[in-house]
């Protein structure tokens, strides 16, 4: 049974698709340093050229170093490698430096067997493997699990290394090879360690909720249509944190600058055609409403394609860079990993790199203006529609040095001598002859506003230094700022034409109208030339024709009218005393709701207080309803809306109900009145419907 299992995680395991992150890996906190395909979220050093073969990495013309752009302090770090030779002259380096050669300023991790003082597995200069000669043209996992100053390196399942050294508590993962097409790099992922929980798992501690300015209060401003945006409501239970029904964001009680953030995301859309949008901001203004770096969740693409995402797609950064993939769906939880270091940000959904930006510009307020060092985390609720679940929020601060430290100063004598350096021979960084070129065209680009300037230099930069990312990032930004400044013109342009067009259709027009004003007038047909003339003054304005035409025919107007008053005097009379008899009869009537359609068929409210509130629940805090409404369903709102009385007159305003009140068909917008008149049909979410009439209902003895 033993060996039938063992042969079914082997089969499992070759049919495996390389360089991948599998559904609960991501889950676990997995990334993606190589996608199998491309070089995106590397760049290439010391003059180096690597190329992708069959899914993996293999250094040619030269060798030289492979470093990932973003720096990690605790991890776990897995990869695969195949020699075709004994002295594959590579390295994998741990904790690298910045700008420092890898050799002197990290942990250089050997890979080769011809060295008997450093055979595989070794931390060069610091601690020697056993020799366990690996066979060649065949692949072997290399594992290392660094955290703090515990560094364990494992070779095929078994443990080559497990020591302590505290020089370097973070840096960069490099590969190193001066000689090349011996070996090859596959799979390559790391999951970060040591993170610190940002959410406790039972309560909102450490978060606060940051909504929008509220507007004035009053019951008249409500009866004149000035309504308030409904801020977010959140919540934790059960490990989710959950934002719901308006406009906010949770925002972090702690501002971070350097960081690797970790966290899984559910949108929750009513149905397949709808993509709520929602967002992660970080580096963002404590207190301040969607401010900050804005990382995209929107699952959604065009034409079927994934790679085609829509309004900068899932882990896209707004404004910045589009996300190369959209790899996520709603109502599915997915995690995202966030590293931000300096000016660099990079982005993963589900462990699959899908931004990688590096911010070139000056350091500014707000972010569409410029770069930001430091900050809160939000997470954010865009609107009423929102129905939003996070979890797994956690996030580990980098160190500002990285790289290993000079070792400590020797107080006691001299040990022995230690083993010779390895025989590993790298090329050292070759100075670029294109840097003090490239240096002062960036500093003219950082002096000049002109785009087609930019791209002007941001060219000659990338003939200087292909692999420049600052320059082609910087080039697609200013060459899409000329493409919308091109179509803001040619916008304007088409507007000043269709104004031209406008304004002689208006011309001919009001000549017509005019025309039939003063044909309606000489019939004595005065309804048809007020109208015709009103036409005609609203297209002909200060045509002294016009004007003229409109004092004779008002003039006729009021003859007219003054014979018609004569006549109805009487009748006015006869129509003023029958009306007072019927508000006398009226007015001792009192007015009711009965529900007409839903659970509580027949059931009628009394309407005998200035404000009535209606909705799911009795009470919540200080805010309570007088007309509770059951639905089996679920559609109606906890407060769906409100019925005031004023001067003998009922209006309706919903309170921002998430699936809506219509008043005889007719849509009731969010905080803005609309009158009931007798035998008006209100509908509550479309489960419920009720009806106002009126009654004579007995007084209550004193």
């Amino acid at each position: 049974m033993k060996k039938l299992l063992c042969l079914l995680l082997v089969a499992t395991s070759l049919l495996a698709k390389d360089n991948t992150v599998s559904k609960p890996e991501a889950e676990g906190g997995w990334i993606l340093l190589f996608d199998g395909e491309t070089l995106f979220g590397l760049v290439q050093e010391g003059g180096s050229h690597w190329q992708i073969s069959d899914g993996s990495l293999m250094p040619v013309g030269g060798g030289g170093y492979l470093r990932a752009n973003s720096a990690f302090s605790d991890f776990d770090l897995k990869l695969e490698y195949r020699t075709s030779g004994a002295d594959p002259d590579c390295s994998l380096f741990l904790r690298a430096a910045p700008d420092s050669d890898p050799k002197d300023a990290s942990y250089q991790v050997q890979i080769g067997d011809t060295n008997s003082q450093w055979p595989v597995g070794s931390i060069v200069g610091h601690f020697k493997a056993d020799e366990s000669h690996p066979a060649l043209n065949q692949w072997h996992a290399l594992d290392a699990t660094l955290t703090a100053d515990h560094f364990v390196i494992t070779l095929d399942g078994k443990i080559m290394v497990d020591e302590k050294d505290g020089r370097g508590k973070a840096g960069y993962i490099e590969l190193g090879c001066s000689r090349t097409g011996k070996t090859q790099f596959r799979n390559i992922k790391l999951r970060p360690l040591g993170a610190k929980d940002l959410f406790n798992g039972t309560d909102l501690s450490g978060w606060k909720a940051v909504g929008p300015t509220p507007p004035k209060k009053g019951m008249l401003k409500k009866l004149t249509g000035g309504g308030k945006v409904k801020e977010a409501e959140w919540s934790a239970m059960a490990g989710v944190i959950h934002g719901e029904k308006g406009v906010g964001q949770l925002e972090s009680a702690a501002t971070y600058d350097d960081f690797v953030l970790q966290l899984a995301i559910r949108v929750n859309a009513r149905d397949k055609k709808e993509h709520p949008k929602s967002a992660v901001f970080v580096r963002g203004d404590p207190g301040q409403l969607f401010s900050g770096y804005e990382v995209q969740v929107m699952n959604d693409y065009k034409n079927g394609d994934r790679s085609q995402p829509v309004a900068f797609g899932t882990g896209g950064l707004k404004d910045l860079e589009v996300a190369r993939k959209e790899l996520a769906d709603d109502n599915q939880f997915f995690t995202e990993t966030i590293a931000a270091r300096g000016r660099h940000i990079q982005i993963w959904v589900d462990g699959y790199p899908v931004c990688d930006y590096q911010d070139a510009r000056a350091e500014g307020t707000p972010t569409e203006k410029g770069a930001r060092s430091v900050g809160a985390i939000s997470l954010q609720s865009p609107d009423e529609k929102a129905n939003l679940d996070f979890r797994n929020i956690s996030i580990t601060q980098l160190p500002k040095t990285l790289g290993k430290g000079a070792p400590p100063p020797v107080v006691a004598a001299a040990p022995p001598p230690a083993p010779s350096a390895p025989v590993i021979n790298f090329p050292a960084p070759k100075e670029d002859p294109n840097k003090p070129k490239v240096q002062a065209l960036m500093a003219q680009v950082l002096q000049t506003n002109d785009p087609e300037e930019q791209v002007r230099l941001y060219t000659q930069i990338l003939l200087l230094d292909p692999e420049n990312q600052v320059a082609f990032n910087g080039r697609q930004q200013a060459k899409q700022k000329i493409d919308e400044a091109n179509a803001k013109k040619q916008q304007e342009e088409q507007q000043k034409v269709e104004v031209t067009s406008t304004q002689n259709e208006k011309d001919t027009q009001g000549a017509d109208a005019k025309q039939k004003a003063e044909a309606a007038f000489i019939a004595g047909d005065l309804a048809t030339a007020k109208t015709q003339i009103a036409t005609a003054e609203k297209l002909l304005q200060n045509d002294p024709e016009v004007e003229a035409l409109r004092s004779r025919i008002d003039v006729a107007s009021k003859a007219r009218e003054r014979v018609k008053y004569f006549w109805t005097a009487a009748g006015i009379l006869a129509i003023v005393g029958l009306v007072t008899t019927l508000f006398v009869m009226g007015r001792n009537k009192d007015a009711y709701l009965e529900v007409i359609q839903g659970m509580d068929k027949g059931k009628r409210y009394n309407l005998d207080q200035e404000v009535i509130h209606i909705g799911a629940i009795a009470q919540d805090g200080g805010n309570k309803n007088e007309i509770v409404v059951r639905d089996m369903e679920r559609m109606i709102s906890r407060f769906h809306c409100e019925i005031h009385k004023r001067n003998g007159k009922f209006f309706l305003i919903d309170l921002g109900s998430a699936n809506g009140t219509t008043v005889d068909r007719q849509t009731a917008k969010a905080g803005k009145p609309i009158r009931l008149k007798t035998g008006a049909r209100v509908e509550l979410g479309g489960t419920c419907a009720m009806r106002l009439g009126w009654e004579r209902r007995k007084k209550a003895k004193a």
